[in-house]
């Protein structure tokens, strides 16, 4: 069965979603209590009546929605995205429109379905329609959109038409809906449609004032640039196409760096565009008419000026959209202008904690952690110093912790599987795992994880499909030519296994695993020399690795080598129960061996007696 905005067929993770709810709302007026600074948007029509009529039929207006149950009126529609090997759908349930993905890879679980529903609509629909679900962590862009190119249809959101893109899990609510709706810089959950308060400000006061007789009525007067650069500049826009073209919302940037504006001192975006909203001819002949204020000698040929100054451009991850380049060139050949980076932000704790593991200093992250916010990022971090330092049981607190912060990221699975494997909890493991990879297809190191287990319970099919899966998608992580090559092994395919196990090592020369992984191969085809050699690299790697104690250990015992008694005596110290109880019984086997070799040897029979 079907069920809008969570999992199917995925029953403990089903229930956390329902469990948690829905917190992030849209609530038309939320800002309007008797004390609040924000008066009722229908206020301002009263007075500027012109001005209210003509707002309501503009772009802006429509630029975000709240679709309540029973509102879907959009057609049906299927995406086949071959390059992220998913399939995308439509369709209204009870009037309700949801999306829903299937994995088309050959790794794909059969039941493996994921929905969202379409909560909000984003944008005016005058080029391309975007839609958001809601989640317990906030609102999240859905993967597909609609596109107003005749005909319409459906397809990848602008930005996601590549192999890798966020698919479900990408937050809007610090980067769509601040813009979109009317909650510029008033946080993530004050969104309401744009009105004139988003431009102009707070206005209870004025109303109140407009309602006392022969009062003086003032509202600040907008910057005719600030006002909207702060929305429709790369400063206020989160996401790039990366497919090169002009990112819809460069236009303050491009202006920004025109010769016309920066000698002008003058122009500004309210010198062509009416922030009411007027036909598009009417900005093109106001745009002339800036134009030729300055510039008064006539050339030919004539025309309106834009199409060789400001000339549309192709727009960067909406195919067949065009929109005007606000850099004012000398002419269409002109020189491209440098394009405007944004300021390098500051490290968040999660970020500054990864460092402090990267170099060792668990004790360090932790104290940064315990200080932070408790968002998932920070939780997830939480959750893999805590296994680091051999805290299994808080690394799953803190883990479940993140899943519950926000349910769509695989991360925080990947920490609960590792801290269920490190707890002997191996059905546990392999459930996170798959809910990982539903979350995230193509998430190469979840697929290797998942299809390491699967090996190490027997289901060898299940494995060599998702082993596979995870070297397709990322051939260069040295991890998962790993568990391919060790799962190879199992399956006594040796000249596969040398291969993914050596590209491992290539990869990561301080990968121990895989040199114990080949000293098992070597010992497996009966060449001791190496085994020993293979299983000394992986120490040399990783002093602390317990199974390449015992592995060499054994090797050397074979061979009659006395060094492999300190070897066993440090792979039983070892918490791998399996590892600590082979090494105490090869302990307690040579024990008892050379105590019967210090035995006196019986007199020979029929020898002389005493």
């Amino acid at each position: 069965m079907r069920r809008p905005g969570g999992w199917i067929a995925m029953g403990a993770v089903g229930l956390l979603l329902a469990a948690a709810g829905a917190c992030w709302v849209v609530r038309t007026n939320s800002r309007r209590t008797a004390e609040s600074p924000w008066a009722v948007e229908t206020s301002c029509g009263g007075c500027h009546a012109a001005i209210a009529r003509t707002f309501a039929g503009s772009a802006k207006v429509r630029s975000f929605r709240t679709l309540p149950p029973g509102a879907w009126r959009e057609p049906a529609g299927r995406v086949d995205h071959r390059p992220s090997e998913r399939i995308y759908t439509v369709e209204a349930i009870d009037g309700s429109g949801l999306v829903t993905r299937r994995d088309t890879s050959d790794a794909a679980e059969p039941d493996a379905v994921w929905t969202g529903s379409i909560d909000f609509s984003v944008g005016s629909g005058r080029r391309v329609r975007s839609f958001l679900r809601r989640t317990p962590a906030g609102p999240k862009v859905l993967p597909v959109a609609w596109y107003a190119q005749r005909p319409g249809h459906w397809w990848m959101a602008p930005g996601y038409d590549t192999a890798r893109h966020p698919d479900f899990r990408a937050p809007a609510a610090t980067t769509c809906v601040p813009c979109h709706s009317g909650s510029h810089d008033r946080g993530p959950t004050q969104a309401e449609p744009i009105g004139c308060q988003t431009c102009h400000g707070p206005a209870a006061a004025h109303v109140r004032t407009a309602r006392q007789a022969n009062a003086r009525l003032k509202l600040p007067r907008l910057d005719g640039t600030k006002s909207c650069i702060g929305c429709h500049s790369g400063a206020g826009h989160g996401s790039e196409s990366g497919r090169g073209g002009l990112d819809l919302n460069s236009a303050g940037d491009r202006l920004a760096l025109s010769r016309c504006f920066t000698v002008s001192g003058s122009l500004a975006c309210v010198s062509c565009h009416d922030p009411h909203g007027e036909a598009p001819q009417r900005t093109v002949t106001r745009a002339r008419d800036q134009c030729v204020g300055c510039h008064r000698q006539a050339h030919k040929p004539p025309g309106d000026c834009l199409d060789c100054h400001m000339p549309k451009r192709e727009l960067a991850g909406i195919p067949g959209a065009f929109a005007v380049d606000h850099f004012i060139r000398r002419s269409v050949a002109g020189r491209e202008p440098q394009p405007w980076r944004p300021p390098q932000r500051e490290p968040g704790a999660a970020e500054r904690a990864g460092e402090f593991v990267r170099k060792g200093d668990l004790a360090a992250a932790l104290a940064l952690l315990r200080d932070s916010p408790e968002d998932w990022q920070t939780l997830t971090v939480r959750a893999e110093v805590h296994i680091l330092m051999g805290q299994t049981r808080e690394g799953a607190e803190s883990a479940r912790a993140a899943i519950a912060a926000d349910p769509d990221q695989p991360a925080p699975r990947l920490q609960l599987a590792l801290s269920y494997e490190q707890l002997r909890d191996m059905s546990g493991a392999i459930q996170a795992l798959r809910e990982a990879v539903l979350l995230q297809p193509d998430h190469a190191l979840a697929h290797g994880r998942l299809g390491n287990l699967l090996s190490i319970r027997g289901d060898t099919e299940g494995a060599r499909r998702h082993l596979r899966r995870a070297v397709r998608l990322d051939p260069d992580l040295a991890e998962v030519r790993l568990y391919y090559g060790a799962f190879l092994v199992r399956q006594h395919e040796y000249a596969g296994a040398e291969r993914e196990l050596l590209a491992a090592t290539r990869l990561d020369p301080n990968l121990a695993a895989a040199f114990h992984q080949l000293g098992n191969l070597a010992g497996a085809r009966g060449d001791a020399a190496a085994a020993i050699q293979y299983f000394r690299r992986a120490l040399a790697a990783d002093p602390n690795l317990a199974e390449a104690h015992l592995s060499l250990a054994v090797a050397l015992s074979a061979a009659g080598r006395i060094e492999a008694i300190p070897h066993l005596e440090k792979a039983a110290r070892s918490n791998d129960p399996s590892v600590r109880d082979s090494a105490r019984r090869a302990l307690q086997v040579l024990a008892e061996r050379r105590a019967r070799e210090a035995e006196p040897s019986p007199p020979a029979p029929g020898g002389n007696q005493q």
